[in-house]
């Protein structure tokens, strides 16, 4: 399969790309530790990582679907493709741990509580 070759074409946008998806599979790590540390704490803050975790989520589905799009026609393996997923699957991976403890929180209607901060009622 081809594939669309006019995606960009941009050296310096994919690079400026790149770099932003593999920045945003880190970017979550700070927020989940001061949450986990007690510095902070609150249900819009839970709320907010677990939306960008659906976000997430949602954009991985679509780069799974268009990943070989991105193979470049003179390498045999598609270097840029793998690299997306891993880098969506490196972001989902992050946060699942906080996902895992939230959902089952929000399942059975209790209060939430990371790290021995204030619960927060789902």
């Amino acid at each position: 399969q081809e594939g669309n070759r006019s995606l960009n074409n941009s050296t310096i946008g994919d690079m400026y790309w790149t770099t932003a998806l593999w920045l945003e599979s880190f970017s979550m790590v700070p927020q989940i530790w001061m949450m986990s540390r007690k510095r902070l704490h609150g249900s819009l803050s839970h709320h907010f990582v677990a939306a960008t975790f659906v976000a997430r989520v949602l954009v991985a589905a679509f780069w799974f679907h268009v990943y070989p799009e991105l193979k470049l026609r003179t390498q045999s393996w598609n270097y840029p493709g793998y690299g997306v997923v891993a880098a969506y699957g490196l972001q989902m991976l992050v946060v699942s741990d906080f996902m895992y403890f939230y959902l089952c929180k929000a399942s059975n209607g209790s209060a939430y509580t990371m790290g021995g901060s204030e619960p927060i009622v789902l």
